[in-house]
């Protein structure tokens, strides 16, 4: 290769480097132009774009690009309308406020504590992860050993806290008992099983309980199941439900696995876990030995009966109290535990103080002490929650006017009359009337019949304003929208059978209706679309108004060429 040959390839490289750094810089510099401006905030192209593909928008057409990015930019500008009066909303008597803020802060500051004092620096070696796995060989078994056992068992009835289960806890184990021995005197386990066991399922099965893997059974039984030799009967043996008899007719050992690569991660997170709640339970001692403890002995010593006004229990440090309410739950659920009600008063005691209701203040106090209520990350993280909540508060006038807004069947009929060509014609309802040309007259007959008159007898003497005797004319039968006027359905569809309307006014004349009979309406299954549609209509025009008082006194920029330049990702998928 000659040297203007090289030369010239090097020059076309060389400028291929600057025209893609031309690029990229004239991109960059692009996606950081100002789109718009919210009372001297700034907002980017490139926030419009990222707006854009958060909402999954892509290009379609002219026409419908630009409105997609009026929407996303809509979007931005009440986004940062919203930030701008959060920073300003006062919150100090936000009650509720104060005390999520309280408890956020409270563990956003411990998780702090514990990331910087007993999360660091946690090491796991290679010796401990391969002494972990010689130690531990069933817990790497990608098959485990099972075993093909029989049972029999011999259920405890009644109630484990009654008076007499221990006299019932003891005859089921002299039954068992009873088995056992003629079992070793030559009876058969199976047919004892299938006559006597009260494990319905495996009796059944002359006992047979299938295969079983190791870890899928409760302790004893594995204990038993998978170090016994073959054919061994087992001593009784309590379980939850009773006192059982087991045999292993059968054992498969399990797969090991080797420990590669994915082995020794899986256990070096465990170890490493195990570390870190060690050091959490070293550095809770430690905090509790430096603690002053005050306990109030009368309160924990009280039956719960005797103690009213929530009094306080335990002090630490001079600073935090713990009250009684906080405690009796504690409590209540380690009595549930242990089912005993009657501990000393040092018991308690311990208990307490090894509780979250304790720990967690102690946690807190010594963060506090060493200044991490003053660092730049606490504080950023109590002014973003402030702001985060200030927002959502904002919000939530919108949320909270769209979640109560119900339409109710006045609204839906006015919606499907105005939308009758995409329903099916709704005859539903049969109707009675009574057309007059005087609205007083009207009136004065409703009120007869309201006052018991009989609706048949007022539309024989008054319809059309004359007596017409034996005439049936106000009966109409069924109608529907497309053969009476539409404020007449209207004020007939909503009626109750049997009810009289107010006076309705048509081109006609003033009618009073009474709703007769009542079908099914074709247009019910289309009831829950339309409320659904009108749901969506009305959040649609409560957000406008929002916005648009949202926006009152804001001063807002946009750049409408730009805006109608930017492009659109083309090469998002349906």
């Amino acid at each position: 290769m000659t040297k203007k040959v090289y030369f010239g390839f090097v020059l076309i490289f060389i400028t291929a480097i600057i025209i893609l750094s031309c690029s990229t810089s004239r991109l960059v510099r692009e996606e950081n132009v100002i789109l718009a401006k919210v009372n001297n905030q700034d907002i980017l192209l490139k926030d419009l774009k990222n707006k854009l593909d958060e909402l999954n928008y892509y290009s379609t057409s002219p026409e419908e690009d630009l409105e997609k990015k009026g929407e996303a930019l809509d979007d931005l500008i009440t986004d940062q309308l919203v930030k701008q009066k959060a920073r300003t909303l006062d919150l100090s008597d936000d009650m509720l406020f104060q005390q999520e803020k309280d408890k956020h802060m409270k563990k956003f500051l411990m998780n702090m504590l514990y990331r910087n004092e007993i999360n660091q620096e946690i090491v796991v070696t290679d010796q401990e992860i391969e002494e972990y796995y010689r130690e531990h060989p069933y817990e790497y078994y990608l098959v485990p050993d099972k075993a093909r056992v029989g049972r029999i068992l011999i259920k405890i009835k009644g109630k484990v806290n009654s008076p007499d289960y221990p006299r019932k806890e003891q005859k089921a184990l002299d039954r068992i008992s009873i088995i056992r021995q003629r079992i070793i005197n030559g009876e058969d386990f199976s047919e004892l099983a299938r006559e006597l066991s009260e494990d319905s399922w495996s009796a059944k099965r002359s006992g047979n309980l299938g295969y079983v893997m190791r870890r899928s059974i409760i302790p004893p039984f594995e204990d038993f199941v998978f170090f016994a030799n073959l054919n061994e009967l087992s001593q009784p043996i309590r379980s939850p439900e009773g006192w059982n008899l087991l045999i292993v007719r059968e054992r498969i050992a399990g797969e090991k696995s080797e420990l590669d690569e994915r082995a020794r991660t899986k256990t070096r997170e465990y170890l490493e876990k195990e570390k870190q709640n060690l050091r959490a339970l070293e550095y809770v001692e430690r905090l509790k030995e430096k603690t002053s403890f005050v306990f109030n002995e009368y309160a924990l010593s009280c039956p719960d009966s005797l103690i009213s006004n929530n009094p306080w229990v335990l002090i630490l440090n001079q600073q935090d109290s713990i009250w009684y309410n906080w405690y009796r739950y504690v409590w209540e659920a380690y009595k549930k535990d242990i089912k005993d009600d009657s501990l000393l008063l040092e018991y308690k005691k311990d208990i307490l103080i090894n509780s979250s209701l304790v720990i967690n203040p102690l946690i807190r106090q010594e963060a506090r002490e060493k200044g991490y209520l003053n660092l730049p990350e606490y504080r950023e993280q109590e002014k973003q929650f402030t702001l985060t909540w200030a927002e959502e508060k904002i919000r939530k006038e919108l949320k909270n006017e769209i979640s109560a807004y119900h339409p109710d069947e006045e609204e839906i009929y006015d919606y499907y009359l105005a939308h009758r060509e995409s329903y099916p014609r709704d005859s539903s309802i049969h109707v009675y009337h009574i057309l007059l040309e005087d609205s007083l007259l009207a009136e004065e007959i409703r009120e007869k019949i309201i006052g018991g008159a009989a609706f048949e007898e007022m539309a024989k003497k008054y319809h059309g304003g004359i007596e017409i005797k034996g005439n049936t004319s106000y009966d109409l039968g069924f109608i529907s929208d497309q053969t009476m006027p539409e404020e007449f359905y209207k004020a007939a569809v909503l009626l109750q059978e049997g009810q009289v309307s107010q006076i309705v006014r048509t081109e006609y004349g003033y009618h009073l209706i009474k709703l007769v009979e009542r079908t099914s309406s074709l247009l019910n299954p289309y009831k829950p679309g339309i409320r659904i549609k009108l749901e969506k209509l009305k959040a649609q025009h409560l957000k406008k108004e929002w916005e648009e008082k949202l926006r009152e006194e804001s001063q807002i920029w946009v750049n409408e060429d730009l805006l109608k330049n930017a492009k659109l990702n083309e090469n998002q998928k349906d």
